[in-house]
């Protein structure tokens, strides 16, 4: 049973050696004295791959398609030819945890130990970005150049890469008087700091400007936000009987319902009277499409897709290929895996009609590990090129596909 996990290699084959079989046409009294014979080619597979080759991905990092990194001891592993080679970075002395909030192949932001450090394509040993003083920050960065920290209601922001900060506080209307620590995201163009409360949202700030400036957004959905661009928002309105879409076409001032298909209505699970009419899953932009799952069913078996092209105005109502299947966001396309039986991804990508894959490994892998039999999530996708992690050996490995996830490979370390 092997396991895809949520949230990349290169060498060596260890384990037993292989025995070369005789010839198929040789006869037994023709054969050559073992002093005069020259070996015959081995038909056996090559040995399977063994823990220590494997590439941890408890710590993964999947920047894009050929850029990712694993912490791997008291280090970073880090590839920016997706796994072609790989290179040593280490941490900060008396470091023990790492955590990336950003990479591509000439910068890399880690926050180690509540700080942040960076490595440039040539450093090996992660080295201290100069910061406001914060005991346990959030950081994120949109580029190399540009990204921000949070921690309470300060703000601190660069677009120099560190070397610079300016800072700015935040007005929260907190529903318990502190705020808790918050979530950083861009979304077309639009930078949104979220900070949350054991019961919810306690405040929502939008900035237009990279952070320069921030309003906050007091009238806007709590959950489920998608910024398509610098003005139109398409968010989801949670209650207990029947979730909602809400749509935004001047960045939050004002707001609408758009009509859903109707759907069937499904009892309430709390032995009420009312019915709960269906839940709305977090909207996603495929394109110039936005889709999102609606699930009517308690079990989610029952679940249609909303698609809409008109810029969240109106929806319509598609079948999805499965009833039963676990959502998979990736870059520019939505997937559906199907792991009752043998494993079968569905994917949908802007303007297309579904395709179905059955994914299986190819390559060295460990002993006992010959199919996918679950799939539970994908990392990230680029084109045709997904990372992974797999369950093996009693811990989780990193692969990769690069046909759209119908054939995976193990992810192997590099020799030291």
């Amino acid at each position: 049973m092997v396991l895809l996990l949520p949230p990349a290699l290169a060498t060596s084959l260890a384990g037993a050696g292989c025995r070369a079989r005789p010839h198929a046409n040789a006869s037994p009294e023709a054969a050559p004295s073992v002093s005069s014979a020259k070996p015959a080619p081995s038909r056996s597979a090559a040995p399977p791959l063994v823990v220590a080759e494997l590439v941890d991905g408890a710590g993964a990092y999947f920047a894009s398609a050929k850029v990712a990194c694993v912490q791997v001891g008291d280090g970073l592993l880090v590839t920016v030819d997706a796994g072609v080679s790989w290179r040593a970075v280490a941490l900060p002395a008396g470091a023990r945890f790492a955590n990336p909030v950003y990479m591509d192949a000439e910068a890399l932001y880690v926050l180690a130990d509540n700080a942040l450090h960076f490595a440039g394509p040539a450093d090996k040993v992660l080295r201290p970005v100069p910061t406001p003083a914060f005991t346990m920050p959030v950081a994120s960065f949109a580029d190399a150049k540009r990204g921000w920290m949070v921690e309470g209601s300060t703000v601190a922001r660069t677009r120099d890469g560190g070397a610079t900060w300016s800072t700015a506080t935040l007005v929260s209307p907190s529903l318990y008087g502190a705020m808790q620590r918050p979530s950083l995201a861009v979304r077309g163009g639009v930078l949104e700091i979220v900070f949350w409360e054991p019961m919810g949202i306690a405040g929502r700030f939008l900035s237009p400007d990279d952070g320069a400036t921030f309003k906050p957004a007091h009238g806007e959905c709590e959950f489920g936000t998608r910024h398509v661009d610098g003005k139109l928002i398409v968010c989801v309105e949670s209650s207990w009987s029947a979730d909602a879409l809400a749509r935004s076409t001047d960045g939050g001032a004002t707001w609408k319902r758009p009509a859903l298909p109707k759907v069937r209505p499904m009892p309430d699970p709390r032995g009420g009277t009312t019915p709960v009419t269906h839940r709305i899953g977090v909207p996603i932009a495929v394109g110039k499409t936005l889709a999102t799952l609606l699930t009517t069913d308690l079990d989610e078996y029952d679940r249609v897709l909303l698609v809409s092209e008109d810029r969240g105005e109106t929806w319509r109502a598609e079948p999805l290929p499965v009833k039963g299947a676990t959502e998979v966001r990736a870059p520019g396309a939505l997937w559906l895996v199907d792991d009752a039986g043998p494993t079968k991804i569905h994917q949908r990508a802007e303007g297309a009609s579904w395709s179905t894959v059955t994914p299986r490994f190819v390559g060295p892998r460990p002993d006992g590990v010959d199919d996918v039999q679950q799939l539970d999530a994908l990392s990230f996708a680029e084109g045709k090129v997904v990372w992974g992690t797999v369950s093996a050996l009693g811990a989780n490995y990193v692969v990769r596909s690069t046909d759209g996830g119908e054939t995976w490979a193990f992810v192997r370390r590099p020799k030291t």
